[in-house]
């Protein structure tokens, strides 16, 4: 008779006897043969038992009784023996391993199993049983509330290796075995235990850290000697080297290098060699100028006026620009892509401009109007508006009123200050 898991026999009796599945409706679905089936059904007929008994059966008298199993040899004896020692010595989550529960057992039985020997039926007795034994051959160090802060931080980062380690180490923390948690991370147990070996020699943050690789000598020297021959070249100007730019660009950077040194260099290597040289493409920025030749020292009083600056005290730049004409002019809108906006060149103005504005230098924030004049009464209403918008900052002054400074700047476009500096003067009277 073909030898089966028990599972299967219970299996055959439950179909046939309950279901009334035919022998070959139950061969096919457990996989296996008629007669097979029709062994092991007969054997439980013969028996006289009820399925709820054979259920309950412990597994030594079902070997007994379905596979013939004689209990009259020694060995079988030893079986039985170390099968009923097994529950006093085993204890579940132990951190005991084969050796000492082996050990454990010599002293119980009168003949004791080998240790090989012992360790196959020990083996078998668990997985019947559902248990398994959990060795810490690498414990893990106790973790402080900092730790386990940094833990978290690193579990709900965006990286994958840094979750991966993070969630290793805590779970690992809360007494999980290692193998499981490195089938659930899917890293293998060696790189899970090395991970362990970090944070117990040198700590938890050195187990977040990048590390770098380490590079021969002889490479180091050749990359050295490349980032020098790069940086030479872009000292100089391109049109020496027959490229018609007033500025360098890495495609044109790789040729010259390609022609100098006979080696090719590929742009993306040139750009890696200069940020770590700390070479960055900048655009140039435009600077205030004036042919006035006291520019320096003006432009020095104003930065100092805004480092004297009070926080009950405001410091403006008043300007107007205009007057500027009302027309349909260029920029971005959304259309189709086969439809064209236009504009057209020449057009009748619908009218004109003028843009009042006083700049608070300190906090970059700008009041403005439009107008339809440039005259004094608009400087008056800007100033009222400045009033009414600033004035808590001008009761809180020690006078109590509006003073200010004014900078005359050459070389700009001319205004009617002159035109207008006896009314000025009045106001402040």
């Amino acid at each position: 008779m073909k030898h089966i898991s028990r599972k299967k026999v219970e299996r055959i009796i439950e179909y046939s006897y309950f279901k009334n599945l035919s022998c070959r409706e139950a061969a096919k679905l457990l996989k296996i043969s008629k007669t097979t089936v029709l062994d092991y059904y007969h054997k439980f007929l013969l028996l006289n038992l009820k399925y709820s008994d054979l259920i309950v059966l412990p597994n030594i008298v079902f070997d007994e009784i379905f596979y013939k199993v004689p209990l009259k040899n020694n060995t079988n004896k030893r079986r039985i023996e170390a099968y009923q020692v097994f529950p006093e010595i085993f204890k579940e989550n132990s951190s005991k391993t084969h050796f000492d529960y082996w050990e454990e057992y010599k002293k119980l039985v009168k003949k004791p199993y080998e240790h090989t020997q012992f360790c196959y039926h020990i083996n078998e007795w668990l997985k019947q049983n559902n248990y398994s034994i959990t060795h810490n051959s690498l414990p893990l160090k106790e973790l402080t509330t900092q730790d386990l802060r940094i833990l978290k931080k690193y579990k709900k980062s965006k990286s994958k290796n840094s979750w991966r380690k993070a969630k290793a180490i805590i779970d690992i923390y809360q007494g999980k075995s290692k193998a499981k948690v490195a089938k659930n991370i899917g890293v293998s147990l060696k790189t899970l235990k090395k991970w362990v070996r970090t944070v117990n020699d040198e700590g938890i943050e050195e187990l977040f850290k990048r590390k770098q690789k380490k590079i021969n000598k002889e490479i180091k020297d050749k990359i050295r000697l490349k980032k020098n021959r790069i940086i030479e070249i872009l000292h100089q100007p391109p049109h020496l080297f027959g490229i018609n730019r007033t500025s360098w660009s890495q495609s044109s950077i790789s040729e010259v290098y390609e022609k100098e040194y006979n080696e090719k260099m590929s742009t993306t290597s040139i750009s890696k060699y200069l940020k770590e040289e700390g070479y960055v493409f900048k655009k140039a920025r435009k600077v205030l100028t004036s042919t006035d030749p006291k520019f320096r020292e003006k432009l020095a009083e104003i930065s100092k006026i805004l480092l004297n600056l009070q926080p009950n005290e405001k410091f403006f730049s008043v300007d107007e620009y205009g007057p500027f004409a009302i027309k349909i002019r260029g920029g971005r809108t959304y259309t189709l892509k086969d439809e064209l906006s236009t504009y057209p060149q020449l057009q009748t103005s619908k009218g004109s401009l003028i843009l009042t504005a006083a700049l608070e230098l300190s906090t970059n924030q700008m009041t403005y109007f439009y107008s339809d004049k440039k005259n004094t009464d608009e400087m008056i209403k800007l100033m009222y508006i400045l009033l009414k918008k600033y004035k808590k900052f001008i009761f809180q002054s020690r006078t109590g009123t509006l003073r200010y400074r004014r900078v005359v700047w050459t070389g700009y476009r001319k205004t009617s200050h002159r035109k207008y500096a006896d009314a000025r003067q009045d106001r402040r009277d």
